[in-house]
């Protein structure tokens, strides 16, 4: 391995690039940088042991790599692929927290160089899809994005940059097990130290018939990703100059009292060459439908919540987090023909005065359908007819309420005459034993009958 020779002015005249060697004389090298990121910031170089200097500042501060991504400092000059293989095994969490802000490019030098998915970035972020986005959406985000940030047609600097950056995201989704191995080094979100997202509550209204037997319903929830557009920027770089909305071009605004001044959104051009996107609203970022499947389970009653593990939508800008916990709370619409009370049924069935009097088989209906009952001859029952087991299912040690009818009598219109003749011929035989077979009327007709032959005191 060559060494760095290190002069007075702090640039080096050469530099080592024996694979996996370690670094020796140069902490930052300025002739790495300039080689593997053209334009890169050159940095000074110290005579300090590298190894030993980046495990030192990662012991001290986390957030040592963070700030210098934050800084703009390219970190290639590390050579960080061999200083992560040193001292990823005593120190991943830290890394794990500190990396995932590094500058894009220092994570697909340090992917390329090393094969390590500690340093890359977050390829669902990238992309701009959901964690549980289908191979389809994927690559339909990914062509998207790659038409966008193609260097054939994009002629921006950053162009060529960002769609090396879209296409390692992609490659990397696509790899099933680059993937796992991206996950289990800690990113996406999956390690044991990363931040947890909070907890959604949503209201999920059900059918009785839903409730007892369960389903399967379609849930959607408040999703928001990065803008396509404008790559999660806000502003759309223009290939020509569009007059300044704030000022209408003219580069001066009329202010408080009548005095003009310069445009602060132009600085006085009139035009500009940068806009905010209008897909996002100048924001990054735009609402998206989500929708989720879930598998209602049995025996569900209003104000019970179900648990879906890491299924809550993350807000924006905190992808990196654990996704909370998705919470459905059961509410039960109002039923047509039953009242639920406890676990109990209570149903009004509307009878015929001649059936109620009679008494016979009726159909009745149920949570499952429908089912044939024998009713027997009118007697009036304040607490309806209970029939055990056929109400809202129990669940575990819980057992199943009861079905409760409630007959209403209904008094048919008579329009025959032969019809009412039979009435009549019915009422004359019940008035020769009215107070055996209607005491309540016997008495009513004793009533009247003292009022009509006595004096009314």
């Amino acid at each position: 391995m060559g060494s760095a020779n290190v002069g007075k002015g702090g640039s080096c005249n050469e530099c080592c690039d024996a694979p996996g060697a370690p670094l020796r004389n140069a902490a930052t090298c300025s002739t790495k940088a300039r080689r593997t990121l053209p334009g890169a910031r050159q940095l000074a170089c110290r005579r300090t042991n590298g190894r030993k200097l980046g495990v030192r500042k990662l012991r001290q501060n986390g957030g040592w790599l963070q700030r210098i991504a934050v800084d703009g400092l390219p970190m290639v000059a590390l050579r960080l692929a061999g200083l992560l293989r040193g001292i990823e095994r005593c120190h991943r969490p830290v890394i794990s927290l500190a990396v995932p802000c590094c500058h894009p490019l220092l994570a697909e030098y340090a992917c390329r160089d090393n094969k390590s998915m500690i340093t890359c970035e977050d390829p669902f972020v990238v992309l701009g899809v959901a964690r549980e986005a289908s191979r389809d959406e994927i690559r339909s985000a990914y062509r998207r994005l790659a038409m966008r940030w193609h260097p054939d047609r994009n002629p921006s600097p950053a162009a060529a940059a960002e769609f090396k950056r879209v296409h390692a995201a992609y490659e990397l989704l696509l790899d099933d097990e680059r993937l796992a191995t991206w996950r289990r080094a800690g990113q996406g979100g999956m390690t044991d130290g990363a931040a947890a997202g909070d907890d959604l509550v949503q209201s999920l209204t059900l059918t009785l018939e839903q409730a007892a037997a369960g389903c399967q319903r379609t849930v959607e929830l408040p999703h928001r990703v990065r803008c396509s557009s404008c790559a999660g920027s806000g502003r759309v770089r223009h290939n020509h100059s569009v007059p300044c909305p704030a000022c209408s071009g003219c580069g001066r605004v009329v202010r408080a009292g009548g005095k003009t001044g310069r445009c602060d959104t132009c600085a006085g051009r009139g035009y500009l060459r940068e806009t905010a996107c209008s897909d996002c609203a100048g924001s990054g970022w735009r609402d998206e439908a989500r929708t989720l499947e879930v598998t209602v389970p049995p025996a569900l009653l209003a104000g019970e919540r179900l648990r879906l593990a890491r299924q809550a939508p993350l807000p924006p800008g905190d992808e990196l987090k654990i996704a909370g916990d998705l919470y459905l709370e059961i509410s039960l619409a109002t039923h047509q023909l039953f009242v639920l009370d406890g676990l109990d049924l209570h149903c009004r069935i509307p009878v015929s005065i001649f059936r109620l009097l009679c008494g016979g088989r009726i159909e009745v209906p149920t949570l499952n359908g429908t089912t044939w009952i024998e009713l027997p001859p009118w007697s009036p029952t304040a607490d309806g007819h209970r029939l055990a087991g056929l109400g809202f299912p129990g669940k575990g040690k819980r057992a199943a309420g009861d079905l409760v009818l409630h007959p209403e009598a209904i008094h048919p219109r008579l329009a025959a005459r032969e019809d009412c003749q039979l009435l009549e011929l019915l009422d004359w035989r019940l008035a020769a034993d009215l107070e055996r077979r209607a005491p309540l009327l016997a008495d009513w007709q004793l009533q009247l009958r003292a009022r009509r032959d006595g004096p009314i005191a």
